[in-house]
């Protein structure tokens, strides 16, 4: 995120609404994927930080060894590659 919108709350609204969504279907249950990629991978922005400790913070934990894989073609490359994706999960 850039660092200007950071400390407005927008990524607490984003989860808190599919918090309410998941509560409102009744699920019991909440989780999400994120891209693994290395720190110094080449297309992290300077000065980028983790989204580790706010996913954290909300209560999600990564599942071990649930992961996904997904192929997309990253910004200035030319063929697509697989990335893994590691699942993370909280109760509701």
């Amino acid at each position: 995120m850039l660092p200007h919108y950071r400390g407005q709350g927008i990524g607490h609204r984003f989860f808190d609404m599919r918090e309410d969504h998941a509560r409102a279907l009744g699920r019991s249950h909440i989780a999400f994927c994120a891209v693994v990629r290395p720190e110094d991978h080449p297309l992290c922005p300077v000065n980028a930080r983790s989204n580790e400790a706010f996913w954290r913070g909300r209560g999600y934990a990564p599942l071990p060894g649930v992961l996904a894989e997904f192929e997309w073609t990253d910004l200035g490359d030319t063929a697509s590659s697989v990335k893994p994706l590691q699942f993370w999960m909280r109760s509701l």
